[in-house]
Formats: C-alpha cells, sequence, structure tokens
C-alpha cells in the first residue's frame, strides 16, 4: 500500500479521537487536561483534512470529513475550558462536607456546657448511673438549612481517650440548639472521668437536607412543601407516660395534592426566636389525595411560646406491595 494511500484513514481516525477526547469533560470528572489534548488531536485531524483536500485532484469525502471532525473536536474543546465543565465543584453529588477543621471554621459553632450525671442504687445492690448529659450548643453559621453530624469525646490525657458520643440533627439558617450528649449506657467510672476530661469535636461532617432523598428518587422540601405535601399543625398538648408529663406532642394533618400514593418524611421543629428547642420525625404514607392524620412528640419539651414549623420534608415513591 503507497503512503498517500493510508492519509485519508489517518486523518479520519485523529480527527475522530479528537473529537471524542473533547466531548469526554462534558459527561466525567476529568482535568483540563483532557480538553487541551482535545484541542491539540483534534487540530491535528484538521491540518491532515486540509491537507488531504489541497492534494487531493478531486473532492475528498474523508478529507471533509477530518475537517469536520477536527473543527469540531477543537471547539467543543475550548468550549469545555471557557464554561469550565471540566472543573466540577469541590462538594461530591450529594454536597457532602467531611473536612472536620473545614465543618467547624465555615459552618458549625460548637460550646460545650458542664458533664453532669446522677447515680443511684438498684434492687440488686449494684450502683448505676441513673441520668448523665453533656450539654453542648450548636449553631449553624450557614444561611441555609443544613445537616450535622457530630462526634465529640473526652480524653483523660493528650491520646487517652475515655469515652465518645454522636449525634445527627438538622439546623435553620442561622438557628441555635442545645443537645444532650452521653445521655445513656455510661458506668459509673467513666462518668466520673468525664467530669474532669478534656472533650473535642473529633467528627463534624455536614449535608444538604435535600440531596439525600434525591439519591433515592425523592424530592425535597422546597418542592415537596411546594407541590406535593400540605403540612397543617394541631394544638400542641402535654405528653405523658404512665402520669407524668414527659414532653409535647403535636398533632398534624398531612394532606397528599399528588395523583399518586407517596411516601413522606416530614421533620418538625419548635422554636423559640432563633433557638431551635426540639425536634421530631412523622413518617406516613398517603393513597392519592388522601388526608392523613399523625403526632410527633417532642421529649423534654414545655416551653408554651415555642412556635412550630416543618424544618425537613423529603417524599419517596411507595415501594411496591407496599400498603397505603
Amino acid at each position: 500500500m503507497r503512503a498517500d494511500s493510508r492519509w485519508p484513514l489517518v486523518q479520519v481516525v485523529v480527527a475522530a479521537a479528537g473529537l471524542l477526547l473533547a466531548v469526554v469533560p462534558f459527561y466525567v470528572h476529568v482535568s483540563v487536561v483532557v480538553a487541551v489534548m482535545a484541542i491539540a488531536v483534534g487540530a491535528g485531524g484538521l491540518g491532515l483534512g486540509v491537507r488531504g483536500l489541497v492534494r487531493s485532484p478531486g473532492f475528498s469525502v474523508t478529507a471533509l470529513t477530518g475537517i469536520t471532525a477536527g473543527g469540531l473536536a477543537v471547539l467543543l474543546a475550548v468550549v469545555a475550558i471557557l464554561v469550565d465543565v471540566t472543573v466540577p465543584a469541590v462538594a461530591p453529588a450529594n454536597d457532602r462536607h467531611v473536612d472536620t477543621p473545614q465543618v467547624l471554621d465555615d459552618e458549625l459553632e460548637v460550646n460545650f456546657g458542664a458533664f453532669r450525671y446522677r447515680t443511684g442504687v438498684g434492687a440488686t445492690g449494684r450502683t448505676w448511673v441513673w441520668e448523665s448529659g453533656l450539654p453542648i450548643t450548636v449553631r449553624n453559621k450557614l444561611d441555609a438549612t443544613r445537616t450535622f453530624e457530630l462526634t465529640v469525646a473526652g480524653f483523660e490525657s493528650e491520646h487517652r481517650q475515655v469515652a465518645d458520643a454522636s449525634d445527627r440533627f438538622t439546623l435553620k439558617p442561622g438557628a441555635t440548639q442545645t443537645i444532650d450528649f452521653f445521655a445513656y449506657g455510661l458506668s459509673p467510672r467513666v462518668a466520673e472521668k468525664l467530669k474532669s476530661a478534656d472533650l473535642r469535636v473529633i467528627v463534624a461532617h455536614s449535608a444538604d437536607t435535600d440531596p439525600a432523598a434525591t439519591q433515592y428518587l425523592g424530592a425535597g422540601t422546597e418542592t415537596v412543601l411546594a407541590d406535593q405535601l400540605e403540612v397543617k399543625f394541631g394544638e400542641p398538648g402535654p405528653y405523658s407516660i404512665n402520669g407524668i408529663n414527659v414532653g409535647i406532642e403535636v398533632p398534624l394533618t398531612l394532606v397528599n395534592r399528588l395523583d399518586e400514593a407517596r411516601t413522606y418524611s416530614v421533620e418538625i421543629v419548635a422554636m423559640d426566636g432563633n433557638v431551635q428547642l426540639a425536634t421530631g420525625l412523622v413518617t406516613e404514607v398517603l393513597a392519592p389525595h388522601a388526608i392523613g392524620r399523625a403526632s410527633v412528640t417532642l421529649d423534654k419539651m414545655a416551653n408554651p411560646n415555642a412556635t412550630y414549623e416543618v424544618l425537613v420534608a423529603n417524599s419517596y415513591p411507595v415501594a411496591e406491595g407496599s400498603g397505603t
């Protein structure tokens, strides 16, 4: 085969390779280097196509194909760089932040209270920790509702850890909330050590409240409340166990606006100004246009001035075989 006879095939292959490289940044997280490579390879295909057209005595389909593909490769690669499609956001798709120092610096303020505990003697004569807690006041520094995961630990020396506790909570923009950590499961020995322990945050993560739902074909708060679910609050009342008042029960009326059955998850919050007093969650499956009634219990809540609102609302397709 003569060398000149191979040029039409070479120019088409080079131009096509450049075109393939040029579209990669639009679909895959890659470096800007790939777009630059696409420009180089596409320009090569374009040049070879022009060379073939000039040297061909007549009309050349392969030359025109090389010119077209090479030109498109260069154009798409330049567009990819200009619109920054090759440089994705730092946060992953569900906007989850796992850099603890960054979360504490930019998103969440954490203030420790004083650890407390109370012991008692059981029927067997053994001493138990009946009640304990470390109040931690957290504040959302952001102007958006955010879900946080916090793990704290007590240390009796630089590297000797006594105990740890974790919690997950959602905060409105600028809101504060006080949460009890180490509320159960402590021995008297560990509880006594925690009284003098050096308390530290060892993990602080955060995530958007809504994308976690969309991973499962769900919808987030704004969409749910605007288009899918109506939430009506009833008159809150005391919640008692064995005649002892332990919190507030908030009745809810849930109205499914859709023409299909839907699973709804609604978290409500009791607010006193910008302070979150307590949160509670309810999950209901509602038939099309059905009106359902539910209640949310807010433990250790007795503030008569509290106002109640929806903190997070998600909805999901009803799983096959589930009832309505």
